[in-house]
Parts: structure tokens; C-alpha cells; sequence
């Protein structure tokens, strides 16, 4: 996996942030996800089963993953990722569930990199926040 990792960083330093976002966009549709996906929640919880299903082998070592808390008005949440991929590609993969399990009554949802917590400028994890 490390050699996996270190391609993504050298690619996205070719092709820029924008770019590796539009990637992370694309993995949702070719990622294997839990079937009975109905709600954005939902989906937002099962990232980190589906990111669990497709590095299967990969159980030695912590391989960290993505964790999703709900605001309690239930219009929003934050996404925890503490995986080892640039904080653009997580982001691109958050956006393309978000637009994809958009709820009806929302006109769209909104993912924002907080400022507090980024693994660019050396932190743990990076977290997302979503409203919709």
C-alpha cells in the first residue's frame, strides 16, 4: 500500500489538487459499497466499511479510514479521515456520495475542509463538513 500511496502524492503533484479531487470523485462508482445504501447517512457510514472491503489483505498495520458524525439537527455532519490519502482525493470521494445520495428535500449538499485538522500541514486526520 505504501507504494500505492506514495504514486497518488507524486501524481497529484503533477496534475494539482483540482485534478486528484476529480479522481477521488470517481472512486464511489467504481468502489465495491454495501448494497443497501438508500440514505446520504447511510452512505456516509458505510465509507469506511466500503474502504475496509476494497483494501482487504491489507490487515496488517492500521490502515485508518473515514468516520462520519451526524450533527443533531440532522441537515449535516463532519467526515473524520485518518487514511493515508491526500486530503483532495478524500475530499473528491465525500463530494461524489454527497451529490449521489443527495436527500430530495435538500437542494444540494455542501463539503467543506475545515481549517482546524489537515494531514497537508501535518495533523492526523483531515475532517470534512457537510451541511445540506
Amino acid at each position: 500500500m505504501r507504494s500505492a500511496i506514495t504514486a497518488i502524492q507524486s501524481i497529484e503533484q503533477k496534475i494539482g489538487p483540482v485534478t486528484m479531487r476529480a479522481v477521488g470523485r470517481k472512486i464511489p462508482e467504481h468502489a465495491k459499497f454495501p448494497s443497501n445504501i438508500r440514505l446520504l447517512e447511510d452512505a456516509l457510514r458505510s465509507l469506511d466499511v466500503a474502504y475496509q472491503m476494497n483494501h482487504r489483505g491489507q490487515q496488517s498495520g492500521n490502515i485508518g479510514g473515514y468516520r462520519f458524525e451526524s450533527d443533531k439537527g440532522g441537515r449535516g455532519g463532519r467526515m473524520i479521515c485518518d487514511n493515508p490519502y491526500p486530503c483532495n482525493f478524500d475530499h473528491g470521494i465525500v463530494e461524489a456520495l454527497c451529490e449521489r445520495f443527495r436527500p430530495k428535500e435538500a437542494m444540494w449538499v455542501r463539503v467543506e475542509h475545515s481549517p482546524q485538522s489537515c494531514r497537508q500541514k501535518g495533523d492526523f486526520s483531515c475532517t470534512y463538513q457537510m451541511t445540506w
